[in-house]
């Protein structure tokens, strides 16, 4: 069976949209936990524009044709999760993020980076 152009676009994209809401369920978990009544955490400014950053980075470079200019992007996405990364860590090691709750970001994180580095070749 022949794929249209529609449907080998369709294919091509499904990554770029797990990647797309992988990034804001982790963003607007990351709010949720910066705007939980009884959380007091360290870098809450940081940590919010970086978890932002990631989706939007995506989303820009997915609005640009491939190439340099799509990549630099996905790179920037990269780098925010990182960042988001080590704010979390930052916030689990001053005792303000439970532990198990660490470890979840922080593996989410990680299958957001892996989602994005072949994507970086595109």
């Amino acid at each position: 069976m022949l794929l249209s152009a529609s449907d080998d676009l369709c294919w091509r994209m499904q990554k770029p949209l797990r990647v797309l809401q992988a990034a804001r369920e982790l963003r607007d978990e990351v709010n949720r936990f910066l705007d939980h009544p009884r959380s007091q955490p360290i870098y809450a400014d940081q940590l919010r524009r970086s978890a932002q950053s990631i989706p939007a980075n995506i989303r820009e470079a997915f609005g640009r044709k491939r190439g340099k200019d799509r990549q630099k992007f996905l790179s920037y996405a990269v780098a925010s999760a990182e960042e988001t990364d080590e704010h979390l860590h930052g916030n689990w090691k001053a005792n303000r993020l439970h532990e198990k709750r660490f470890w979840l970001y922080h593996n989410r994180i990680a299958v957001i980076v892996k989602m994005l580095n072949p994507l970086l070749g595109d």
